[in-house]
């Protein structure tokens, strides 16, 4: 397609975003030195690019979703070229992570643009609420980590980094999502790694004082000890 100068860049990277580029079959740097036609596009508008990318999937999603009889082979095929453009979106951000400066980045941090799989669904997800694979996902007692059992992970990808994806929750965020969803945090960990976690908790609480949420949040393990002689006489 034809474009102006200013329209088109000469790294052909970028292609991955949905930006036009120079033809690679010419001589691209003589080109764009004398049309004055930049290498790669400038970060606000790959930032206002990747936010489109999003909305655009989402609607794709969305309109999927409202389609009738069985959908579930166009719902993998569609989260499966989702998941591919944003990895490869993703991985190009990251050899611009140094060019991003910080006040725009940190902006992306109140934005769910991370897409992740969930029980079938795709989900765009909040830096806060990912974090990173570790090189090995298991602790030196052989158990997975709470990180891999309770949140999304992805690959390491420094644009991500400063963003706001960490390499593991801290203590007061673990405790937070026990508080909000105590269900589904046991049914995700099981009995003894629940323990484990309301053990750490125990032993270095990430909070100062009992408030109003935890006195009433039913996440303590309670048990129920029945005497045999009662429970025979109700019988």
């Amino acid at each position: 397609e034809m474009q102006s100068p200013s329209a088109c860049y000469y790294n052909p990277s970028c292609l991955v975003m949905g930006f036009s580029v120079l033809d690679p079959t010419l001589d691209q740097i003589q080109i764009a030195n004398r049309t004055k036609c930049e290498k790669d596009p400038p970060t606000q508008i790959l930032l206002k690019r990747l936010m489109q990318l999003v909305s655009i999937s989402q609607a794709k999603i969305q309109y999927l979703e409202n389609k009738a009889g069985n959908i579930s082979d166009e719902r993998k095929k569609l989260n499966s070229t989702i998941l591919t453009l944003f990895e490869q979106a993703f991985l190009y951000l990251s050899t611009r992570a140094s060019d991003f400066d910080t006040r725009s980045v940190s902006a992306m941090s109140k934005i769910p643009f991370i897409p992740c799989k969930t029980r079938g669904q795709l989900v765009f997800y909040l830096p806060s609420q990912v974090f990173f694979k570790k090189s090995s996902s298991t602790s030196e007692n052989g158990d997975t980590s709470l990180a891999e059992s309770l949140f999304q992970e992805i690959e390491y990808n420094a644009f991500l980094s400063i963003a706001g994806v960490k390499l593991e929750p801290s203590l007061t965020e673990l405790f937070e999502l026990m508080l909000k969803k105590p269900d589904e945090v046991l049914d995700c960990l099981g009995e003894p790694k629940y323990k484990q976690l309301l053990r750490k908790i125990a032993a270095d609480p990430p909070f100062k004082h009992v408030s109003k949420d935890i006195r009433t949040c039913p996440f303590l393990l309670g048990y129920l000890v029945m005497d045999e002689e009662l429970e025979s006489d109700g019988k």
